[in-house]
């Protein structure tokens, strides 16, 4: 539990600075996200849907809390720009894209992620 809470935080002060005091665009919020893992890593949470269903239900209901979070967080980031349907559309074929290139660079050695971020 101490896990997601410490993700959701983490996740949740990005997003606060972001929509706060940034002037950013959404891609260098996603770009900056992506960089804190290094080219063998997974996102933790991704490791955490991984194994869902071996977790107590309280655990499955934190992670599934904390996805939900993730997914609401970059909907609202890419919608600053961009109509609702938009940003939600584009939030799913992100997430779902450069968490699949995450697995593929630490399986393969390929930098999926350079090639996602840049498309």
């Amino acid at each position: 539990m101490a896990i997601c809470d410490y993700l959701e935080t983490g996740l949740q002060e990005q997003s606060n600075y972001f929509m706060e005091s940034s002037n950013e665009t959404a891609w260098v919020f996603i770009q900056r996200r992506h960089q804190t893992l290094s080219q063998d890593d997974i996102c933790p949470i991704v490791s955490l849907q991984t194994d869902l269903n071996e977790y107590e239900e309280e655990m499955k209901l934190a992670i599934i809390h904390l996805v939900a979070k993730e997914y609401q967080v970059y909907r609202e980031i890419l919608a600053r720009n961009m109509p609702i349907t938009s940003a939600e559309t584009l939030a799913q074929v992100y997430l779902s894209s450069i968490k699949g290139a995450q697995i593929y660079n630490r399986t393969l050695n390929v930098p999926f992620s350079e090639t996602i971020l840049k498309k």
